[in-house]
């Protein structure tokens, strides 16, 4: 079984160019996220993100990541 990725303040997360597999309602944190990321030019690092909204947002970030969202930049 390969260990659990490690995800750092300088993780950069980009917009997905693939389909997400959820919609996202206009006014939840999720939609407020990939919103970010659009005006930010589609990337920004975690630590960005967290800053922007004031809070750790880290699990809903992963969770836009699984739902095909966004994706984790290498």
């Amino acid at each position: 079984m390969p260990r659990p990725a490690v995800y750092t303040d300088a993780t950069v997360v980009a917009v997905s160019a693939k389909e997400a597999s959820h919609k996202l309602q206009a006014n939840s944190d999720r939609r407020a996220i990939v919103n970010y990321l659009v005006d930010s030019g589609g990337r920004a690092t975690l630590k960005e993100i967290d800053e922007h909204f004031g809070f750790d947002i880290r699990k809903t970030v992963l969770a836009l990541a699984r739902a095909g969202w966004l994706e984790i930049a290498e």
